[in-house]
């Protein structure tokens, strides 16, 4: 029996750029940056930096807007992804993919000391190429690739595009280390559509008499 509409495993629970930037912030929070001595951890990483009042943590990341969410389509049609059709083979539902959706974050980062920052920026340098992809004879592909866990598990592709050290008279006065970089997220932009399996039709013409 066909599945229904509401029985397709796939969900979204949010827009698409939203999604791309909680992935981003739940790979920042997961990553462990080598330092001289130990490791280095994020201790939080906000959407928007708290105010004076709710206190300064430090290390710590915010992962902000760049620029607006752009969507490139290179075919008039959607186009199936096959690996999400459900029941494969059956009549179900399936992601049609619309365009390839683009966008840029700005994460800030706060640390306490310099060596603290040294230490996240560096690993932030080192840390967008997977590391079994090292070691594959498919050659190395930059970014690393994370589901989307809040727009129906499609595959989303982090890439680093700059960083800087926004040291000023500011923030020498406040004491505080921070660095800057770019993050740029490319994900599928898709809708949830039926899917009938192709079915082969055999027709045979007979033809009386002698064969020419």
């Amino acid at each position: 029996m066909p599945i229904t509409r509401e029985e397709f495993s796939r969900r979204r629970t949010t827009d698409l750029e939203t999604a791309m930037a909680r992935g981003l912030k739940a790979v920042l929070q997961d990553a462990v940056f080598p330092a001289p001595g130990g490791t280095v951890r994020l201790l939080a990483v906000f959407d928007e930096w708290p105010g004076l009042n709710d206190g300064n943590v430090a290390p710590a990341a915010c992962v902000l807007p760049n620029n607006d969410i752009t969507y490139a389509s290179p075919q008039n049609t959607p186009a199936l992804l096959e690996d999400t059709w459900e029941r494969r083979g059956e009549p179900g539902f399936g992601l049609y993919k619309l365009s390839e959706g683009t966008k840029d974050f700005v994460v800030q980062v706060r640390a306490s000391t310099g060596a603290e920052r040294a230490a996240i920026k560096g690993g932030v340098e080192e840390m967008f190429v997977d590391p079994q992809v090292l070691m594959t004879d498919a050659g190395v592909r930059y970014g690393i690739i994370r589901e989307l866990a809040d727009y129906y598990r499609v595959p989303a592709r982090y890439t680093l595009i700059s960083s800087r050290k926004p040291d000023d008279a500011e923030s020498a006065a406040r004491n505080v280390e921070e660095a800057e970089f770019v993050i740029r997220c490319d994900a599928p932009h898709v809708v949830v559509g039926p899917v009938q399996p192709f079915k082969l039709k055999v027709v045979v013409d007979v033809v009386e008499g002698p064969i020419p």
